[in-house]
């Protein structure tokens, strides 16, 4: 089962203690978003957040414009003429 994605900046990424159970599966948090099993997937989970926010971004117009003022796009479109 692939680790689910959120396009969220996870602020922090969780370090596994000594204390943590060795616990795979889904990442499960209680109300209060404290985690009750899935450890040893809360890192990658946060990872794959952190990957699809920045990906995101980099598909975005605004990202486009700031880095190819110019025009030029990374999926192989035209690039200007030299004049």
């Amino acid at each position: 089962m692939p680790i689910p994605e959120e396009s969220v900046w996870e602020e922090a990424i969780y370090r596994l203690r000594n204390t943590d159970p060795i616990e795979g599966g889904p990442v499960q948090r209680d109300a209060a978003g404290n985690i009750t099993a899935g450890w040893d997937n809360v890192q990658a989970e946060q990872l794959a957040n952190r990957t699809r926010w920045l990906k995101d971004r980099m598909a975005s117009e605004d990202f486009h414009a700031i880095l190819f003022p110019d025009g030029l796009h990374v999926d192989g479109g035209e690039e200007p003429d030299p004049e």
